[in-house]
């Protein structure tokens, strides 16, 4: 009898955690806004999604940097603060999602790993 693969697939837009993550994929989530614009750059440590909403109604670049998935809560309420669209949080929560940039009229979506330093051996992560 011949051997059938059987793939599983999700529904668009549902969020999965997959269990077998990147290690530099935190389960914590912390959010980081850097705000900038001519004049000045000023980086922000965010204890909710809803702080970043005064930085959308300013004339100026807002870049939020999520580390860490495991806070789908946190997540969707981001998500809401900026009006994402449910695939474009999906791409987010997806590690092995290829870098990529989107622009969404007066968003831009940008998924990249960022470069850190690697603490151990002074080299970039």
């Amino acid at each position: 009898m011949p051997t059938v693969n059987r793939v599983v697939y999700s529904t668009p837009s549902r969020l999965l955690r997959t269990q077998s993550r990147p290690q530099w994929c935190s389960l914590t989530t912390a959010i980081a806004l850097i705000h900038y614009n001519e004049q000045l750059v000023s980086r922000h440590k965010l204890n909710t999604p809803e702080e970043c909403a005064p930085y959308l109604a300013k004339e100026s670049v807002s870049w939020v940097d999520v580390q860490g998935l495991g806070n789908k809560d946190l997540l969707l309420r981001l998500s809401q603060v900026f009006q994402l669209h449910p695939l474009v949080l999906e791409d987010v929560m997806n590690v092995s999602q290829r870098p990529k940039c989107e622009d969404y009229g007066n968003q831009q979506l940008i998924i990249c790993r960022m470069v850190l330093p690697d603490d151990a051996g002074g080299g970039l992560l």
